[in-house]
């Protein structure tokens, strides 16, 4: 699914890069910016001097502008793509319909097109920006601050690792159990929409016959069907922000309360003020990267009932496509091969009647030098002589057998899997070369009427052999 959806990223493939890039330099630079802080904090703490402060703020200000520059730049590119994509997509979907025979329009309703066109190209729309933008950012942010915590601080770093298996586990609960709710509730949008459609086209009808109640209640079970759907997957997702907000002050707490025994221990030289509040920055950024991926897998949880639906059409389509292609190259293989058959035929003619060619001319010679010379003796030898000649000139020997190769190499090149045009076409070229010269050498009338019915029929093999890869 993943690969024949990204096959309509197409010429929006340049902002897709740009936009991952821009976002790991926003990543780093948000990294960098607590550390800094908690360097400034200690300095201020051990009384650092006014010049060192400037320092620092004007290192803090840069990195902030770098870290607007490559949001605001990522945000751009998420939302150029993201546009392409919804459109090269809504482009394929819309041509790939036009193509339907009545059997495939049989299976899809023109309400689920509808659905799958509109609200379903939306859907992954959004989960495409979010893959490309946030999709980047929690892991790499979750990944650079919990490198920064682990420098900071090691043992205050265990609390994650207690903390982020609980988190996931929800997660994962939720999403197992909201996953089906969509993939029911796109299914019954598409029967909604099929009743506004009746509605709208046999409006006239539902007033003649005053069907107006009961059109309004089939229409009202339809839409309190899909608002019970998603009120129970939306019930289930609400669950995400307390318990992320459960696991974000529980870590708070523990961090605060065990950095504080570490200082009051150590005496602040195994952790100081300044790296305490460079800990709970990263830890509000380790648990909001979380936050954020569990808003990535609700989105893809949506989008992934939307993708299955919208590959089913494009498969459908070309499933449609490839038979008929498979179909009409049957028939081509088909003609062709019945067109090779008579290129043999005639060929085999060319071969039987070329000898007796020689021979007629050699009797004919005969007669005439008879009728010339009358009672003068006839010099065998030199009426020999010249028949060899002949025959040498008219020899169509060596054509023939290259006709004959190529045929076989025509048959071998229908049989084949592989695209084969153009080298059908260079050898149906050498083909029509040899019978102009069998054409021109033979001065037989029937081999000359041979070889016009056999450039016909390499002609018109050339015409079908365009249609082919």
């Amino acid at each position: 699914m993943i690969k024949r959806l990204a096959a309509c990223i197409r010429e929006y493939k340049r902002p897709t890069i740009l936009t991952p890039v821009c976002m790991v330099g926003e990543v780093v630079c948000e990294c960098t910016i607590p550390l800094l802080t908690a360097d400034l904090i200690n300095a201020i703490q051990n009384g650092c001097t006014m010049q060192t402060i400037l320092s620092f703020g004007l290192k803090l200000f840069v990195i902030a502008m770098l870290s607007l520059g490559f949001g605001s730049l990522s945000g751009w590119f998420a939302a150029e793509a993201a546009a392409g994509f919804a459109k090269n997509l809504r482009h394929d979907l819309y041509y790939q319909v036009q193509g339907f025979s009545f059997a495939n329009i049989d299976r899809f309703s023109t309400s689920s097109l509808v659905t799958r066109l509109t609200t379903d190209v939306t859907n992954i729309q959004n989960a495409f920006m979010m893959c490309i933008r946030i999709a980047v950012r929690a892991p790499m942010m979750l990944v650079f601050a919990v490198v920064m915590s682990v420098r900071v601080g090691k043992q205050l770093a265990l609390i994650f690792a207690g903390i982020m298996p609980v988190l996931g586990f929800a997660l994962f609960l939720m999403i197992r159990s909201a996953l089906p709710l969509f993939e029911a509730v796109f299914k019954k949008y598409d029967a909604l929409n099929n009743s506004v459609q009746e509605n709208v086209q046999a409006m006239r009808v539902v007033k003649s016959f005053v069907r107006e109640d009961y059109e309004t209640e089939k229409f009202s079970a339809a839409s309190d069907s899909v608002r019970k759907d998603f009120l129970k997957a939306e019930k289930i997702l609400a669950l995400n922000s307390p318990v992320m907000q459960f696991c974000v002050y529980t870590s708070m707490i523990l961090i605060s309360y065990f950095a504080a025994k570490l200082i009051v221990t150590s005496g602040g030289t195994y952790l100081g003020v300044g790296s305490l509040t460079s800990m709970i920055t990263y830890s509000m950024q380790i648990l909001m990267s979380l936050m954020m991926l569990s808003m990535i897998f609700v989105m893809l949880t949506m989008a992934q009932a939307s993708g299955k639906r919208i590959c089913e059409v494009l498969d459908e389509a070309l499933a449609s496509y490839n038979q008929m292609r498979a179909t009409e190259g049957k028939k081509l293989a088909e003609d062709i091969g019945g067109r090779l058959t008579t290129i043999e035929t005639l060929t085999g003619k060319v071969e039987e009647r070329s000898p007796e060619t020689v021979r007629e001319y050699r009797e004919k010679l005969t007669a005439r030098m008879q009728e010339v010379l009358q009672s003068t003796t006839i010099d065998e030898s030199r009426i020999l002589t010249e028949a060899a000649i002949y025959a040498d000139k008219i020899a169509v020997d060596e054509e023939t057998v290259r006709l004959r190769s190529h045929v076989s190499q025509l048959r071998d090149m229908l049989l084949s899997d592989e695209p084969m045009g153009r080298k059908m076409d260079f050898l149906i070229q050498e083909v029509n070369r040899e019978s102009n010269t069998i054409g021109s050498k033979c001065n037989d009338v029937a081999i000359a009427r041979d070889v016009v019915a056999l450039k016909a029929e390499v002609e018109k093999i050339r015409e079908q052999v365009q249609n082919i890869e």
